[in-house]
């Protein structure tokens, strides 16, 4: 098991109200479903052990995949914070063709 850093994101801390508001959402998100993880290539890992990644929840009946780290920006729970690494959270596309 691992702790996953969603890249060029960050959201309220988990103690605010906020932060607990992007927490439930995330889990109602995801919570039992399979994901895609694309790990950054360049810091497979932060300084707190944790794998970098866009997490994508796959739709295979539909032929797309749902950017989680977009969602969370496009729905307000959390805000592009761009860092160096493989990833350019600009040019993110909600949906992506799998």
């Amino acid at each position: 098991m691992f702790k996953i850093r969603l890249a060029d994101i960050n959201a309220p801390e988990i103690y605010t109200s906020d932060g607990k508001k992007a927490w439930r959402a995330l889990t109602r998100l995801i919570l039992g479903e399979y994901v895609y993880i694309d790990v950054d290539d360049i810091y497979e890992t932060d300084p707190y052990d944790r794998v970098v990644a866009v997490v994508y929840l796959p739709y295979w009946d539909d032929g797309y995949a749902l950017n989680v780290n977009e969602w969370l920006v496009e729905n307000g729970y959390a805000y592009i914070w761009d860092h160096y690494n493989e990833f350019n959270p600009y040019e993110w596309a909600l949906w992506v063709p799998l």
